[in-house]
C-alpha cells in the first residue's frame, strides 16, 4: 500500500500538483488509518485535504499484481491531491460516479 502511496506521490509531485511528498504522504496515510478507501473489489481511493497540495488533481496507477489495502486486494488506485478547501469532495464524487459506470479509464 505504501508503495502505491509512494509512486503516486511522485507522480503528482513531478507534474506539479504537489510541492512537499513527505507531508502529503503522511496526511493521506493518517487519513488511510481513520477508514480503508478500498472500494469495489480491486480499486483504492486514497485522499487527503493537504497543504501540500498546489492544485487539485487525480493521479492513477494500474499495478501488475494486487496489493494487499488494509482487508482488501487492489489493482488500481487513484491519489486525489486536494487543497484544504472542498475540491476533495467535488473529485472524489465525480470519480466515485464514474466508477460505478463501470468507466474505469479515468
Amino acid at each position: 500500500m505504501e508503495d502505491a502511496i509512494d509512486m503516486l506521490s511522485e507522480l503528482h509531485l513531478n507534474a506539479g500538483n504537489i510541492n512537499d511528498t513527505a507531508l502529503f504522504k503522511s496526511e493521506v496515510l493518517k487519513r488511510e488509518s481513520e477508514m480503508s478507501t478500498a472500494i469495489l473489489k480491486d480499486t483504492a481511493l486514497p485522499h487527503a485535504k493537504s497543504s501540500a497540495v498546489i492544485r487539485p488533481a487525480i493521479a492513477k496507477i494500474t499495478l501488475k499484481a494486487p496489493v494487499l489495502w488494509n482487508n482488501s486486494e487492489v489493482k488500481t488506485v487513484y491519489l486525489l491531491a486536494s487543497p484544504d478547501d472542498s475540491s476533495h469532495i467535488k473529485m472524489l464524487s465525480a470519480l466515485a460516479d464514474s466508477l460505478q459506470d463501470g468507466d474505469n479509464n479515468i
